[in-house]
């Protein structure tokens, strides 16, 4: 077990909770429900595999969403978090008290690229650090943990079978499939004055918890990867607040809920060979 998250647990067992106690408390439920593969999202929810026949029992749906999900012999977590990353690292760091081996993150992402259009499929090739919640996962004090600016890498194995999965996908749907420097940052509202110095750390597109869930999984000895689509471009007057069209809608939620279910899909598949 990573000392890290070690000391994460001996704090919950200082004050008199145990590690299985933590875990049941942050998930909502009996921990051994816990797949050994789990799915999270800050928003997309279980019911993006209806049109692929699942079979979705709801555990847990109030502060979080969590549901098992069965298609053929196939059987999977997934998890709806809500956004940020407090709330996914939460999620995240109960997870590694269960059986949770892999960890896929899905979501969407703001591109920062004039040739990284809406409704893309991207991977992040790792995420750098823009929120505060990666000071808290270093094994430092609080103090010397400024964590800003740092890279966070997802699984390499998983990694290499996410992208292998999307390509195929989007090759099939014709859909644009790039591999990403991504940017993690902690607001929405603000991220527009400091454009320039987030590009100028090397980002193409910009979201808000993967920097911390790459982090944290590591801690846990969980693989992670993320899938995002984009749904949004910032250098081409599109962003969130004004300026995409309705084909831009239709084209990210194209991605959204057929695309990106579909390669999630074959990833879960290959897994469980």
């Amino acid at each position: 077990m990573n000392t890290i998250y070690e000391n994460f647990l001996n704090g919950h067992k200082r004050f008199g909770t145990s590690k299985e106690q933590a875990g049941t408390h942050a998930l909502k439920c009996d921990i051994s429900l816990i797949k050994e593969n789990v799915i999270i999202a800050p928003t997309m929810r279980a019911d993006i595999f209806k049109n692929l026949g699942a079979s979705i029992d709801t555990i847990y749906d109030k502060y979080h969403i969590l549901s098992n999900i069965k298609i053929n012999d196939l059987e999977f977590t997934f998890i709806t978090t809500g956004i940020g990353a407090p709330n996914v690292v939460d999620i995240v760091l109960a997870l590694g008290v269960t059986s949770c081996k892999n960890l896929l993150f899905i979501g969407s992402v703001g591109s920062l690229d004039k040739n990284i259009d809406i409704g893309s499929i991207v991977i992040p090739e790792y995420s750098i650090c823009g929120d505060g919640v990666c000071r808290y996962l270093t094994g430092k004090t609080l103090k010397e943990s400024d964590t800003f600016g740092e890279k966070y890498y997802p699984n390499s194995n998983l990694y290499n079978l996410v992208c292998e999965s999307s390509k195929s996908i989007c090759e099939k749907h014709s859909i644009p499939f790039f591999t990403v420097h991504n940017f993690s940052i902690d607001n929405i509202f603000t991220q527009y004055s400091f454009i320039d110095e987030i590009l100028n750390l090397g980002s193409q597109v910009i979201e808000m918890e993967t920097a911390s869930v790459f982090r944290a999984s590591e801690l846990c000895g969980i693989n992670s990867a993320a899938i995002f689509h984009v749904s949004d471009n910032t250098i081409t007057n599109k962003s969130l607040y004004s300026g995409r069209s309705p084909e831009d809608k239709a084209k990210k939620g194209y991605s959204r809920y057929v695309v990106t279910p579909e390669i999630l899909l074959n990833v879960l598949n290959k897994l469980s060979k």
